[in-house]
């Protein structure tokens, strides 16, 4: 959800404006889940972190594509010319990802997403309240804390790359 709420003011989270469908994202975090984290000992920071790394950099759309929740790397078996897969396990002719033409712009936003959190991350650690002398309000406002990193996460991604949803369901 996480994920997704960082598109929603996007048009990278609408596939009929070439982002991600709710679908497509939820096989996504199966397969890195199932791929690097099966016994579930990570903690959900790291794995979102590993997620936005994973997708951002690692992931090449026009070599890997998604098989229901599994992730294959085999060029040669890429059963469409479509610029990202995601096979339905329910119907493996399906590709529901075909609408996702702006995969470059939503791995962008995965890079941001990655840099945003790593950064706030090593802010946070480093971070030592006591010496500041900032009252516990003062320390709210700090962009580090974790209660503040997505909203900076949002903002960021949202004013750095893109323009807002046009189509938001407020204006229909």
């Amino acid at each position: 959800m996480i994920i997704k709420k960082i598109f929603d003011e996007t048009v990278l989270s609408m596939p009929y404006c070439g982002g991600l469908s709710s679908y497509s994202l939820v096989l996504m975090v199966s397969a890195y889940l199932k791929r690097f984290d099966e016994q579930n000992t990570e903690s959900l920071s790291r794995n979102l972190s590993g997620f936005f790394h994973f997708y951002g950099c690692g992931f090449k759309p026009h070599l890997h594509y998604l098989n229901g929740d599994n992730i294959e790397f085999e060029e040669a078996k890429r059963p469409f010319p479509d610029p990202f897969i995601v096979l339905d396990p329910l119907d493996p002719a399906n590709n529901v990802g075909h609408s996702t033409f702006r995969i470059k712009d939503i791995q962008r936003a995965l890079v941001q997403a990655f840099k945003i959190i790593n950064k706030s991350c090593e802010e946070y650690q480093a971070l030592d309240p006591s010496s500041l002398g900032l009252s516990d309000k003062d320390q709210q406002h700090l962009r580090c804390l974790p209660r503040n990193v997505l909203a900076r996460l949002m903002a960021e991604i949202q004013l750095e790359h893109y323009q807002p949803n046009i189509f938001a369901e407020d204006d229909l």
